[in-house]
């Protein structure tokens, strides 16, 4: 049931219209459905240009750079939640698993100045709770730990936190921030009503999720990839 639900898109009023539209449609052109059995409304992919395409190349070499400082970046987070470094620690050891000069960071400039300040030690509990969970469990953890993170006023629970949920696991989680806000109004997305900074982040992984597999000539093949191409497209 678990592996249902991470495939599966959840009802906002928007979802909700494009549904009833994309049934009528099916039903006329003969059917059609999507990755869960049902048919689904994913979002509307950008339409693919040379420039996204060199970006995609270019995030492809970043994962790959990613994947040889892994393990010490995982180390990091681990010995910070257990407390055997403190905050700062953490802050000033960052950049050598994971910055411009590392070649494996996606994100622009910016974050240094607004997170130095931030609780690395909450944060790091929550990421090695994600990191430690079974694939179907993930998702309910990854909301319950944002919202955990919110409660507790963590200023890197935004694109930090999601930048690295993201480089480590880049099949299931995208990277949130403004890029992202800005295509999501673009394209007119509505998160659900009343739903939780850690269930709209969820909500957005599986509709990107569901748009990937529904489109698999897409260049992009996954959701850090895909951020390159949002990137561009707004």
């Amino acid at each position: 049931m678990r592996d249902i639900e991470k495939q599966s898109v959840v009802v906002s009023e928007d979802w909700l219209s494009g549904y009833v539209e994309a049934l009528v449609q099916q039903h006329a052109a003969g059917g059609g459905t999507g990755a869960s059995g049902t048919p689904v409304v994913p979002l509307k992919l950008p339409a693919m240009t040379q420039e996204m395409g060199e970006l995609v190349v270019l995030h492809r070499e970043w994962l790959d750079k990613y994947g040889k400082l892994r393990d010490g970046l995982m180390d990091l987070f681990r010995r910070s939640a257990s407390g055997e470094i403190e905050s700062a620690e953490f802050y000033e050891q960052l950049p050598t698993y994971w910055s411009k000069e590392a070649g494996d960071r996606f994100q622009g400039p910016g974050w240094e100045r607004s997170g130095k300040a931030s609780d690395f030690q909450k944060l790091a509990r929550s990421f090695v709770t994600i990191l430690d969970a079974t694939p179907k469990d993930r998702d309910d953890l990854v909301i319950e730990e944002i919202d955990k993170l919110a409660k507790q006023q963590v200023v890197t629970r935004g694109a930090f936190f999601s930048e690295m949920l993201c480089l480590r696991f880049p099949e299931e989680y995208p990277l949130v921030g403004r890029p992202v806000e800005k295509y999501l109004k673009m394209i007119e997305f509505r998160a659900r009503p009343n739903a939780t900074e850690g269930e709209q982040y969820i909500d957005l992984a599986r509709a990107l999720r569901s748009s990937l597999l529904d489109d698999p000539g897409y260049p992009a093949k996954n959701l850090a990839e895909l951020d390159a191409v949002i990137r561009l497209a707004t």
